[in-house]
């Protein structure tokens, strides 16, 4: 098979392909196969060929929730870059040339907003290769997966507080970050519930499955600042707080800020696009799914009592539970943690605020450059104790619960998923994630699909595909249905796979 996909931000999905994207994040119930190995192992042993080996090279999928999007595909994708490559401070990384000061606090901070929230997130996967007999499959597969998340107060950008019945008149000028990369290799099996099938007289089936893994990080950093003033009856007040925990690339930045070089020699002489992606620790984790299956007028393939593969006529109902990262990361190289005991000063805003003449897109790197230059705070990072021990990481945890409907050539599929463990990769929240497949001949899919997020609105999605025995191509985008952004262009990147069967 040969998948094509172009996907968008999501605050909960597991999995980027171009598939699951085009089923609005939809799959825990609807994928099959060497498909559902991250995201419900158990739908591992549906495989939809009546091959026993399947071998795919080289899918992914990127996200993208930009501080302004671009019309034109070319531009995205330079849009999108700036996000993940290393900052150059010389240029401003998106200076207010295309869109005046005022029409961008408009667009991003809407009504009382004081902050605004951007991420980026790309994974790959090289390869993958699943087996699979009547009574087991199993599958492996490696994965890289990098996130890029952020979180800018108005304050950087405008001298005007922003009223609050709870707190007060409030100038926000805060700014943290999150970036992480991990690397993983994905042990997977699934087989029939052969208990809970003996307690059931119908066709319906059980299937489990599980997938540990061990990962490898990249370098990590999170980091939280504010200097923020607030105006209050009882006084006015100067909130001000630093605090990061890293390891890697960042912390030997981090450790260069320290000694008083300049961020953009620190910038120059830590950060590269291969320091990024080097390990840092290890951690282990699992993912399990649950599926049943009921056949819809008994019309389902079996062999020995078994389900064989998903035929194009199938009709059937799946119910499917599934639980992704759970597990823990251990951060080893250049580990360190401090934070800046929380000032604040009884004072009001200052007379002359440094406005910053550029937008913060978090690329790797900007952080340093910008706090060096827009804080107004003298040598920061110098200011606190450090830690240099080893520290844990949660892994982004988060539970998911599918339903899939096929009937013939249509397929009706629904998730709900939740987030365990707030993370760069998902944030935190419900998501609802809905699709429909329907097959306008028996090789060719046509597919949509509908996003809805907490305290956020909807993202559609759409995508197509042809379909044959042993290949097939599935192309699919998302595009914004949000009211407080200005268009609907594309948000993301291509990934292509090609998965052979055996």
């Amino acid at each position: 098979m040969f998948w094509l996909g172009i996907a968008t931000v999501s605050i909960g999905q597991p999995i980027l392909s171009a598939q699951n994207m085009s089923l609005g994040g939809a799959g825990v119930a609807y994928s099959e196969g060497i498909a559902s190995i991250h995201l419900n192992p158990a739908n591992l042993q549906m495989h939809d060929t009546s091959k026993t080996i399947a071998i795919r090279i080289g899918t992914g999928g990127a996200q993208f929730d930009p501080i302004e999007s671009r019309a034109k595909p070319r531009d995205q994708w330079n849009n999108f870059k700036q996000y993940l490559q290393v900052h150059d401070p010389t240029p401003a990384t998106i200076g207010f040339t295309d869109l005046s000061r005022l029409q961008y606090l408009q667009n991003q901070y809407p009504g009382n907003a004081t902050r605004a929230h951007y991420s980026a997130r790309v994974e790959i996967q090289p390869v993958a290769v699943s087996y699979h007999t009547n009574r087991y499959s199993l599958g492996i597969s490696f994965r890289t997966r990098i996130a890029n998340r952020m979180v800018v107060g108005k304050g950087w950008f405008s001298p005007e507080t922003v009223d609050s019945e709870e707190k007060g008149a409030l100038l926000d000028r805060t700014l943290d970050q999150q970036y992480q990369s991990f690397h993983e290799i994905s042990f997977s099996y699934a087989q029939p519930l052969t208990y809970l099938n003996g307690l059931t007289s119908n066709l319906g089936k059980f299937y489990v499955g599980i997938s540990p893994k061990f990962l490898f990080g990249g370098t990590f950093m999170d980091v939280q600042y504010q200097n923020n003033y607030l105006t209050q009856p009882e006084g006015n007040k100067n909130i001000r707080s630093l605090a990061f925990r890293g390891s890697g690339t960042y912390s030997l930045l981090t450790d260069d800020l320290r000694r008083g070089i300049s961020a953009s020699q620190a910038i120059k002489e830590n950060l590269d696009a291969e320091s990024l992606l080097e390990s840092t620790g290890y951690g282990i984790g699992i993912d399990f799914g649950l599926t049943y299956t009921y056949p819809l007028g008994g019309e389902i393939q079996l062999q020995d009592g078994e389900v064989l593969f998903r035929q194009k006529n199938q009709k059937a109902l799946r119910l499917s539970l599934s639980a992704s990262d759970i597990g823990f990361f251990n951060h080893q190289d250049s580990p360190r943690v401090f934070k800046t005991l929380k000032d604040t000063n009884k004072t009001g805003p200052p007379g002359q605020l440094t406005l910053s003449s550029e937008k913060f897109t978090g690329a790797p790197g900007q952080f340093y450059h910008w706090i060096e230059k827009y804080s107004m705070m003298d040598q920061p990072f110098q200011s606190s104790v450090l830690e240099t021990n080893s520290f844990m990481q949660m892994l982004p945890a988060s539970l998911q619960g599918g339903i899939a409907l096929l009937y013939d050539r249509l397929t009706v599929t629904a998730d709900l998923q939740t987030t365990l463990v707030q993370s760069v990769f998902y944030g935190s929240g419900l998501s609802f994630h809905s699709g429909i497949e329907y097959y306008l001949v028996k090789q060719w899919p046509i597919r949509a699909g509908l996003q809805i997020r907490k305290n956020n609105n909807s993202r559609l999605s759409f995508g197509t595909g042809f379909e044959a025995r042993h290949w097939a191509i599935t192309t699919g985008i998302q595009i914004s249905g949000e009211t407080n952004r200005v268009n609907t262009d594309l948000y993301g990147a291509a990934f292509a796979a090609i998965t052979m069967n055996l």
